[in-house]
This record gives structure tokens, sequence and C-alpha cells, in this order.
């Protein structure tokens, strides 16, 4: 595949705080509310750490920012009494360690795959 693309951008990684940003600004701009900034702050932190463990390197993808927030807003609706607009630390902690469950499998996945294989 890549002998037929002839240009290439390289996007740099996004840093912590600006992986935190975009979930804040998702959590904003999707009509949430978040009933701790502080507790959301650190769950999200964590989850950023945790995903440049399982990958060995630094972890910048925002993408995996709106994954968060969308598993987050599926475990808000299951919960009981519930409140549409309001995201507790505790669907924000179930979708980050479901998060890290499926990229933890897929990264051993990937490793299965690469067998004889030396990766650049």
């Amino acid at each position: 595949m890549q002998s037929r693309l002839t240009n290439i951008i390289q996007f740099e990684d996004y840093e912590e705080k600006q992986l935190q940003e975009i979930f804040y600004y998702h959590v904003e701009r999707s009509g949430y509310e978040l009933e701790s900034k502080k507790a959301a702050s650190k769950i999200v932190g964590l989850f950023i750490k945790n995903l440049n463990r399982l990958d060995g390197r630094q972890f910048g993808n925002g993408r995996m920012m709106r994954k968060l927030l969308s598993s987050s807003v599926g475990y808000m609706a299951q919960r009981k009494p519930k409140n549409i607009n309001l995201l507790l630390a505790e669907d924000i902690q179930s979708a980050s360690d479901e998060l890290l469950e499926t990229e933890a499998i897929l990264q051993m996945k990937q490793k299965e795959k690469r067998v004889g294989f030396k990766t650049y």
C-alpha cells in the first residue's frame, strides 16, 4: 500500500493535556456536563497513561477521546436514575476500563500476527 501513496503526511501526536482538552471539547459540543471536571481529569489522564504503556510509545490520537466519550455516554444511558446530560466519574471510568481492555486485546492480536516479521 505504501508504494501506491506518493505523499505521506506525518501528524504530530497530541500531548496529554491536549488530549484532555479534546475530550472536554467533545463533551461540551455534544451537550453533556461533567459531574466533576477534577475527577474526569484524573480518569482521562490515567487512561492516556495506560494507553501509553500498552502501546510502548507516546499515545497522541484524538480519535480515542471521541471513543471514550461515546462509551461514557453508553454507560450513562444504562444507569438509573438517568440524567441524560450529566456524565459521572463512574461513567467515564467504566468506559476507560472497557476501552483499555479492548486495546490490550487488539495489541496482543497484532503481536501474534507479527511473528517472524520485523516491524519498523
